[in-house]
């Protein structure tokens, strides 16, 4: 009923940056928020659970993502579609979304890691389930915006356009984020926040995205192979670290392996391959 060609289109609501599509995603992105997030809000009377925070992420796939948006029209016209529903985001609330993403996914498993006692198996599986339909949801927006500015780049002729709304999405959901974490990663990917990070890029380099892949690739596969080199060097090797690298190494290629599935889906033919240049080195390191 709602998702057809005539719904929020700026005809509609003129005004870009509060349109309907922005101000449902910021009531929603506001119920997500962790508790942790908003320790002094006043106007909060009563702290959120987990569960409420799976609805209100749900709530949110099914405005920004659902599924069979219309059964009568054709692959590419639900591609169209769906499109037309990301374009109504703004870059404040694209921005907003992926802070709180980020958040509501370190709480989320950070606490079901934490919940190790038999009373506390409920509650840790509510949390898993967050976590994994957080890094769900950040595969899927990851792909949408990487098709915009894949769009955008066709239709200006030229790639990085500055002027591109779409690439500034890409830009502020995927580029800035994966820069940031990897940092994380490089420095100590053996900490409760360095595998939540691993975890996170992981479902961003398996949203099916060329451009994605190899930035998730380039910038947390070469720090972790320098991880293991420099500890097998050293004569106090820090075992728990290498492991942690290792596994980030592991989880990367595997999420290139579901990318690259993605990728020939769309009938995108690339080369060279995203891992070429990572193949060799892993093999002669492990």
């Amino acid at each position: 009923t709602y998702y057809n060609n005539n719904f929020i289109t700026k005809e509609i609501v003129p005004n870009e940056e509060e349109n309907i599509t922005i101000l449902v995603t910021r009531l929603f992105l506001e119920r997500l928020s962790p508790p942790s997030s908003h320790p002094y809000d006043d106007d909060q009377n009563e702290e959120s659970t987990v569960q409420d925070r799976v609805d209100a992420l749900s709530d949110m796939y099914f405005l920004l993502l659902p599924n069979n948006l219309n059964e009568n029209v054709t692959c590419h016209d639900q591609q169209k579609l769906q499109q037309h529903i990301i374009s109504n985001l703004s870059i404040g609330v694209v921005k907003e979304m992926s802070e709180i993403l980020l958040s509501c996914h370190e709480d989320a498993a950070a606490s079901a890691a934490s919940a190790a006692s038999a009373t506390n198996d409920r509650e840790k599986e509510e949390n898993k389930n967050l976590s994994d339909l957080c890094r769900d949801f950040v595969s899927r927006m990851s792909y949408e915006f990487e098709v915009q500015s894949r769009h955008q780049d066709q239709k200006h002729g030229e790639k990085d356009d500055v002027d591109s709304p779409t690439q500034s999405f890409w830009d502020c959901f995927v580029l800035n984020k994966v820069q940031s974490l990897s940092t994380i990663i490089a420095s100590n990917p053996q900490s409760i926040k360095g595998r939540v990070a691993i975890a996170y890029i992981a479902s961003i380099s398996a949203c099916g995205g060329e451009r994605t892949l190899r930035l998730c690739l380039n910038n947390c596969v070469t720090p972790l192979l320098d991880i293991l080199k420099s500890n097998y060097e050293s004569p106090n090797r820090d075992q728990e670290q290498m492991s942690i690298a290792a596994y980030g190494i592991g989880v990367l290629f595997s999420s290139s392996r579901l990318s690259m599935e993605q990728i020939f889906k769309d009938g995108i033919v690339i080369h060279p391959h995203p891992l070429q240049d990572f193949s060799g080195p892993t093999v002669d390191i492990l």
